[in-house]
């Protein structure tokens, strides 16, 4: 039988009520797939009337997608999901913690995946600062706190929808500094 020390049994409780605190305020350990652990929780959109229309693919009403974010090393994560398709987009906060990044939409029916990459060095500003030459629109931009923001979206054009293009747009802000700071 392994017998634990009163430092032993007071490191487990305190680890015990950080998890259960971070499951009480919708956050979260899990497992991510390169093995380790990440702390989850629900990021918030700045603009969510009843007026706002997001771009996950497809144009979507503001009650079907919703945003979740992980932390993992330093490094912020959003996962943007549309709830009726399926549809999913996620972007990862540069290595530099702000900046212009990317990110891989998936489609729900399918599975059909379209990976925006910005070119090193590009600015949002320029014609097309994607690699991708079927590609436009801005990259996401990120801020070292966990705020994003999708200007006038990523797009590329394919013949698989009526639109001609998918698209990725969220309008005002995607708050993922919530559970960034712990």
């Amino acid at each position: 039988m392994i017998r634990m020390g009163r430092k032993h049994a007071g490191v487990a409780m305190i680890a015990a009520v950080v998890t259960l605190g971070l499951a009480a305020c919708g956050g979260g350990v899990s497992e991510t797939s390169s093995g380790g652990a990440a702390n989850e929780w629900s990021g918030v959109f700045t603009v969510a009337n009843g007026d706002s229309s997001f771009y996950v693919g497809e144009l979507f009403r503001h009650d079907t997608v919703t945003v979740k974010c992980t932390e993992k090393g330093g490094t912020i994560s959003a996962v943007i999901s549309e709830s009726r398709t399926g549809n999913k987009f996620v972007t990862t906060q540069p290595d530099e913690g702000s900046g212009l990044a990317g990110g891989t939409l998936t489609l729900g029916e399918g599975g059909e995946e379209f990976t925006w990459a910005v070119r090193d060095g590009a600015t949002a500003e320029e014609e097309n600062p994607f690699e991708g030459e079927m590609q436009s629109g801005e990259p996401v931009a990120w801020t070292d706190t966990g705020m994003l923001e999708f200007g006038s979206g990523l797009r590329q054009a394919t013949t698989n929808g009526d639109e001609g293009e998918v698209r990725v747009q969220i309008p005002g802000q995607v708050d993922c500094s919530g559970g960034s700071e712990g």
